[in-house]
């Protein structure tokens, strides 16, 4: 297949996507879940202040044993916290890919569904979000040590999340350990680039687009009528536009790995994939 082929095949699986998030809305209750989970939990860490106040009293003591032995406090603590962030997100993450995957197939979800896969996946998410952990704080710490640091951060940031996209559905689909499903991941990247760079750009595009109205309503409130309604309906259209946009794109990250895995898909799907699944070079 053409690069400007894959490019659109790509697109295709994206827009299929938004689509299918419109079928099934239930789909959309996995991040929301996943937001109050944070938030209870970011909530309880400020709101006890005791992490922040050792660290403070460590780092603000004479001597520069102690200044040291805060640093190496502040690193655990924020090591803590990227674990339990991760841990939080990846398992609604995996919950909503259990979902999208049967959704794709044409089956029915129910949000029990999702969480009851979760929760049978609960070893290997720990252990991924462990290493999501690790790698975070290094990138954090890189990032803080000075500009070429904080570059070469960005770059192994992105660099590690493209070979990791499609972790998740392998530890889902091919019930794989999370080492065992980053090397598979890079394989799979390597193999559908091009469409994975299509389905990029389209959800890009189609996110942006979802979220014109709103904003459109933010700023006429604002600027022209001065009006809390129209504001408030703004907000409410952006916060809807932020959820669909997050739901599809975890959808067309189990949709790619579908095209890149070479999975079956029904003929249900193809209405709304344009083909995509079908027409592509094996």
């Amino acid at each position: 297949m053409g690069f400007f082929n894959r490019i659109g095949a790509g697109l295709h699986l994206a827009k299929a996507s938004w689509k299918l998030v419109l079928l099934d809305k239930s789909l959309m209750v996995f991040p929301i879940l996943s937001f109050l989970s944070l938030s209870v939990v970011t909530a309880g860490f400020f709101m006890t202040g005791t992490p922040l106040e050792m660290i403070e009293n460590a780092t603000t003591a004479e001597g520069q044993a102690v200044s040291q032995e805060g640093q190496t406090l502040a690193l655990v603590v924020l090591f803590l916290a990227y674990l339990v962030s991760y841990t939080i997100t990846i398992f609604f993450n995996v919950a909503l890919v259990s979902c999208a995957i049967r959704s794709v197939a044409g089956e029915d979800t129910k949000v029990s569904e999702g969480i009851a896969a979760a929760i049978s996946h609960l070893p290997g998410i720990f252990v991924w979000a462990l290493i999501s952990s690790v790698v975070g704080l290094l990138l954090n710490v890189l990032e803080k040590n000075n500009k070429i640091g904080e570059i070469t951060s960005a770059i192994l940031g992105t660099a590690w999340s493209v070979l990791t996209y499609f972790v998740i559905p392998i530890m889902v689909v091919e019930k794989a350990n999370p080492i065992t499903s980053i090397g598979r991941s890079k394989t799979l990247i390597f193999k559908t680039w091009g469409e994975g760079l299509g389905g990029y750009i389209g959800a890009g595009i189609l996110g942006i687009l979802s979220a014109v109205p709103g904003v459109l309503l933010i700023l006429v409130g604002i600027f022209w009528l001065q009006s809390i309604v129209l504001i408030v309906l703004g907000v409410i259209l952006v916060f809807a536009a932020a959820l669909w946009s997050t739901t599809a794109n975890s959808v067309l990250r189990a949709v790619l790995y579908c095209y890149a895995a070479k999975k079956d898909i029904p003929p249900d799907f193809q209405e709304y994939a344009d083909s995509a699944f079908y027409n592509r070079a094996t």
